[in-house]
């Protein structure tokens, strides 16, 4: 699907990042909520962004174990970027970046 519309047809780009952990119990919220609702307005375009992270250890949230490296393709995003965790520090210049704070 276009990332482009007409003026009378809107287009909305629903966007994800980071690492799926949650998607089994997350996704059918956001299909009834976000999605759903959205393309009775328009266009939709599911874009996703996620690092190839096949363990998590956050001590913060207390989430530790393994995650499902599959879990992305619940989403059947019309457009997905898979990246190694790192890899984004550098091809992404983030050393450039991190002088202006963090938005």
């Amino acid at each position: 699907m276009p990332l482009t519309s007409s003026p009378q047809q809107k287009t909305t780009a629903v966007c994800f990042y980071g690492i799926t952990r949650s998607l089994k119990y997350t996704l059918p919220s956001i299909e009834n909520n976000i999605i759903r609702p959205a393309r009775q307005h328009g266009n939709v375009v599911v874009l996703a962004h996620f690092f190839n992270q096949s363990r998590i250890d956050n001590p913060r949230s207390g989430e530790r174990g393994s995650l499902d490296t599959d879990e992305h393709r619940m989403l059947q995003a019309d457009h997905c970027m898979i990246e190694e965790p790192e890899a984004c520090l550098e091809t992404w210049r983030f050393s450039e970046l991190k002088p202006y704070g963090d938005s």
